[in-house]
């Protein structure tokens, strides 16, 4: 027992406070590409508002579900995620199976994610009493936590909305131990920063660097027995929603990343956890986007990949890498497409649902675009026939474009070559492996081409029946 008192004792002494603000003044965003993304939000927000809502809605409960999988509190996959954030049909079994525990947690995460919309339309201040009832609705089905004692790790209630009263440093796999604020001085470090958040200064400095400070400090100080990291996410989005109308989005794929970024940001590297937080955002707006395009709940995402070697692009890829990441994309794409058309082809009435991927010859979408390095292009031809008596045939051709000299900001171009349509793509969604994000993308283009797709076989059915 001496001895676990002296190691807490150490561990105390061994905490080293968050930085004041004026280290993070001079750390810098891509404002050329934030600007970019920013443009997608504002656009939707003016053309359609209820649109955007209801995107909204999907990605703040993406983020509430992957919040508490990113602490393990409850293991996810993509089906999950996906179909519990989109509420789709069968979201009530899969819930069911993972029992009324983690139904609860979500659903409290859920209500955090709600509760910070009052403060970001408000634009109220950040208190001390409002992160501590953030914390009880954030955290109000989680029953227990896990605590240290000489007799080893024992479970005892959480304290919802009340500063720890007692060391909650981790212990490392390594047997290092990795030092949060000590319980006598958590009032001063959660009143430093707030103050802070609430100083001229923060208020002037771009809304991710806002949001990747209160996220770092709040977790250097940790000042709750448990629930730190999800109150964390959840205050950085505010200022993230303020500005772009996004939460933080953080999946629990991201998870190893995500620890690495803090840990450099604990040797100094603010940057790193900076652009972190960007890039999360960029994905978070990218959901919004195609969620509002889709204007249902069931729509899915797209996808890209990887691979090749010739010479180097200025984004740092070999063409063929670039190549094989547009032949993964369609192949993503068409696997999508085949749920959809597996769908119709129980159809009595349909003498054919098919699609097909093969190699084509197209004029690439721009100058800045390209085919395959064979000189040969990638494209998807769905098929729809109607029997008779209104017996119709209608058909549809998704290409890919590649970018010529692939870098960061620049789009694969998958294009639907008769309604015009366009899914964008980065290549950071597709290397090193397609993010779960660009999955859910990919399933909502697939949607939305089979539902036009259809509903041009049923205009010129109808047509042709009435001749």
């Amino acid at each position: 027992m001496a001895n676990l008192t002296l190691d807490f004792r150490q561990a105390d002494a061994s905490y080293i406070a968050f930085p004041e603000f004026d280290k993070w003044i001079g750390l810098t965003i891509d404002t050329k590409k934030w600007d970019k993304y920013l443009h997608k939000v504002q656009t939707l927000a003016s053309n359609s508002p209820e649109s955007l809502e209801h995107a909204q809605r999907i990605v703040r409960r993406y983020a509430a579900i992957e919040t508490g999988a990113i602490e393990k509190l409850y293991s996810v996959d993509r089906c999950f995620t996906y179909t519990v954030a989109f509420e789709l049909a069968g979201m009530e079994s899969l819930l069911a199976q993972k029992g009324a525990d983690t139904i609860n947690l979500i659903e409290s995460q859920l209500n955090g994610y709600d509760y910070i919309l009052d403060i970001v339309t408000s634009n109220d201040s950040i208190t001390e009493s409002w992160v501590r009832q953030l914390h009880h609705v954030l955290c109000k089905e989680q029953k227990n936590f896990s605590v240290l004692t000489p007799q080893g790790p024992q479970k005892r209630p959480l304290p919802l909305g009340e500063y720890k009263n007692q060391p909650n440093h981790v212990v490392r796999a390594d047997g290092t131990v990795h030092s949060y604020c000590p319980v006598d001085m958590v009032g001063a470090e959660m009143h430093r920063c707030l103050q802070t958040v609430r100083s001229d200064s923060f208020k002037k400095i771009h809304p991710v660097i806002q949001s990747a400070f209160i996220h770092y400090a709040f977790v250097k100080i940790h000042p709750f027995s448990d629930g730190n990291g999800r109150v964390a996410r959840t205050l950085a989005s505010i200022f993230l929603y303020r500005d772009a109308s996004v939460p933080l989005l953080i999946m629990s794929e991201d998870r190893n990343e995500y620890i690495n970024v803090l840990e450099s940001a604990d040797q100094g590297s603010y940057q790193d956890f900076i652009d972190f937080i960007l890039e999360r955002t960029f994905s978070a707006i990218d959901l919004i986007e195609m969620s509002a395009k889709t204007g249902t709940k069931q729509s899915a995402e797209e996808s890209l990949e990887k691979l090749g070697a010739f010479y180097i692009t200025k984004g740092g890829y070999t063409h063929e890498e670039v190549d094989a990441a547009a032949k993964a994309l369609m192949s993503s794409l068409k696997d999508y497409l085949d749920i959809e058309f597996n769908t119709m082809q129980g159809k009595d009435f349909l003498q054919q649902a098919a699609v097909t991927r093969q190699a084509a010859t197209y004029q690439p979408i721009s100058n800045n675009h390209r085919l395959l390095l064979n000189k040969k292009g990638e494209d998807i031809n769905l098929s729809l026939i109607s029997k008779t008596p209104a017996e119709a045939n209608v058909m549809s051709s998704l290409e890919v474009h590649i970018p010529k000299d692939c870098g960061d900001l620049d789009d694969f171009i998958i294009l639907n070559r008769v309604t015009e349509d366009q899914l964008s793509v980065r290549i950071s969604e597709i290397i090193p492996s397609i993010k779960s994000s660009l999955e859910m993308k990919l399933g909502m283009f697939a949607e939305t081409s089979a539902n036009e797709l259809a509903a041009r076989l049923f205009e010129a059915a109808q047509a042709k029946y009435r001749s």
